[in-house]
């Protein structure tokens, strides 16, 4: 009888071990529980109390805006308006750029957010009279340049007279040589051979 309860005291014991291990994982879970629930709070009502114009939004290792101070990013400035843009081409001198897209190029868009705002393209593109043409509403241009895909480029000099075309997307080092290449052909002095 002896053994026998000893053995009885001791799986008492290992009982009230196991028990006590419960209690305190289901209290050291909930403690965490808490923790998570007090962080997801103040993370979701801290914007709240934030201004629009707080300086401290501005991370202090790199200085990077948030997105509540977002940068503009330079882009392209396009003419909607094709004939005008050729009045404007010929009093100006510069060249035309034109841009054929339809409304739902992924091919056009990735130009429009990534190559048209790249600082050396925006930068040479003040040397162009740059036009975007929607095929949607411009059909008979479109006919009239026999564009066949979009995204298409065409540099055209100042009297309307076709320098090169460019079908596909480009990328920024493309255009700009390109966009170099066209105001070479238009710069470029008339050679006079005399007999």
């Amino acid at each position: 009888m002896n053994s026998s309860f000893q053995y009885d005291k001791i799986l008492k014991i290992e009982k009230i071990g196991i028990s006590n291990n419960v209690i305190t994982f289901k209290k050291t879970t909930l403690y965490i529980l808490g923790l998570l629930l007090a962080l997801t709070a103040a993370l979701l009502f801290l914007p709240m109390f934030a201004s629009n114009n707080d300086d401290s939004l501005v991370s202090p290792t790199n200085n990077v805006p948030s997105q509540q101070q977002a940068v503009e990013v330079p882009c392209v400035t396009f003419h909607d308006d094709y004939k005008s843009a050729r009045r404007i081409a010929r009093e100006t001198s510069k060249p035309l750029m034109l841009f054929f897209t339809t409304s739902d190029c992924v091919f056009s868009e990735k130009m429009v957010e990534g190559t048209f705002r790249d600082p050396d393209v925006v930068e040479i593109s003040d040397r162009f009279t740059c036009v975007k043409i929607y095929a949607e509403t411009n059909e008979d241009l479109c006919k009239e340049f026999r564009i066949k895909g979009y995204p298409t480029i065409q540099f055209m000099s100042p009297q309307g007279v076709l320098l090169k075309r460019l079908s596909g997307s480009q990328t920024a080092a493309q255009l700009t040589t390109q966009m170099t290449g066209a105001i070479q052909i238009v710069t470029k002095p008339t050679q006079v051979v005399l007999q």
